[in-house]
């Protein structure tokens, strides 16, 4: 099957950026997860509900709400939306299986995003390289 996930963040729903992949696209991770949130927060002002997928011309960012995070992906503009949501559908139940101890726990958490640094190797399978 191919892969279609290009880019892919991890964040919470203030905007803090937890897990990052990047190769595309050239921002600072914090700087992007304020700019989504905001956007995040404006989409719902609008229209009640939040925002769930934007595209330049060379990108389609794809967004999947999950409990307290956001799961987004960039993908090509002219990949379907419908198999990159199933993507982040297995990514996210990927991240709540592997740090399931992290999130019983959530309000302890010692906010150091460095737990989340290793989760590449669990979703590998969905990830296209370059």
């Amino acid at each position: 099957m191919a892969k279609v996930v290009q880019d892919f963040w991890i964040l919470t729903q203030s905007g803090k950026v937890l897990y990052q992949r990047i190769f595309n696209i050239k921002m600072h991770a914090q700087l992007f997860g304020a700019l989504l949130s905001a956007l995040t927060s404006f989409s719902k002002e609008i229209t009640n509900s939040g925002l769930t997928n934007f595209q330049s011309s060379s990108y389609k960012f794809t967004i999947l709400k999950q409990e307290q995070f956001d799961f987004v992906a960039t993908s090509s503009s002219k990949d379907k939306v419908k198999k990159v949501i199933g993507d982040l559908k297995k990514i996210s139940k990927e991240f709540f299986k592997k740090y399931a101890d992290i999130l019983a726990n959530w309000d302890k958490w010692n906010q150091n995003i460095d737990d989340f640094s290793d989760f590449e190797e669990n979703i590998k399978d969905y990830l296209k390289y370059r």
